[in-house]
């Protein structure tokens, strides 16, 4: 009878409602679940693995293979085998070979079917003798060669001068030209007893009188004459000598700009 009656003094515990109950499980799925979404997905990284020694080793042969290709030089497999042997890894002289010869001629195969390479390597190797040989061959034939390169340049500047010589431009060139071959071809006599000895017609002729000009004064017939007699056995060749010393003298005269006639004495 205590017993209840201690009971029924003491308070009851009040009840948890089941909907609230059944909304606070709902809310922690929902953060759950949200946090499961936002959350981004870690995966664990497995550290890149180190090339093992062997590795290494081949690698080495390889770059030495790579070398000797790149700068033109023969196999050199006893020497790698001998620089590589013995080694930690346990690799044995004919695998070291093996690798060092298929690495060589894999590289030399490529290099082979590289046409600018060969351009580079091949040709202008040989560069050196090609030029000189060139240049021999124009030191024997030197003089031949330098007569083609003047009768070139000769013909072009002959032809060059022919078509422009009638302009107003180039007439005071064109002039000067007609001048200097009046001179070329007249400043000289040739006579048949003095072969390859000329006579200048300056210092052995007698100027003439030129009308209407202040060329020269005149002169009597016993100096033509005796100039003639000097330079000439008939008639018909003085006549000839006048006109070219008078030809010759006008073309390197600078006063005479006027119209003139020739007067014969």
């Amino acid at each position: 009878m205590v017993q209840r009656s201690l009971r029924q003094k003491l308070p009851l515990k009040p009840k948890f409602p089941l909907a609230k109950h059944r909304l606070l499980m709902g809310l922690f799925a929902i953060a759950l679940t949200s946090s499961i979404i936002i959350t981004p997905a870690v995966y664990p990284q497995s550290p890149s693995p180190t090339p093992s020694a062997r590795q290494e080793l081949e690698a080495e042969i390889r770059e030495y293979a790579e070398f000797h290709v790149e700068n033109e030089q023969p196999p050199k497999t006893q020497e790698v085998v001998n620089l590589l042997y013995p080694n930690e890894v346990g690799m044995e002289k004919r695998e070291i070979a093996n690798i060092y010869n298929k690495e060589y001629q894999k590289l030399k195969d490529a290099q082979d079917a590289d046409l600018l390479h060969k351009i580079q390597n091949d040709l202008l190797k040989n560069l050196g003798w090609v030029s000189a040989a060139i240049f021999g061959i124009l030191l024997i034939f030197r003089d031949v060669v330098t007569g083609w390169i003047t009768k070139l340049f000769n013909t072009i500047g002959t032809g060059i001068y022919n078509r422009c010589a009638g302009s107003r431009l180039f007439r005071s060139i064109s002039l000067k030209h007609y001048r200097q071959g009046l001179i070329e071809k007249h400043n000289q006599l040739k006579i048949p007893f003095r072969p390859n000895r000329p006579l200048s017609l300056r210092d052995i002729f007698v100027p003439l009188k030129v009308t209407g000009t202040k060329l020269g004064a005149a002169t009597t017939d016993n100096a033509i004459e005796k100039a003639f007699g000097n330079v000439a056995a008939n008639t018909s060749d003085r006549g000839n000598t006048v006109f070219q010393f008078l030809e010759d003298t006008l073309a390197t005269s600078s006063e005479v700009k006027e119209q003139f006639s020739f007067v014969l004495v």
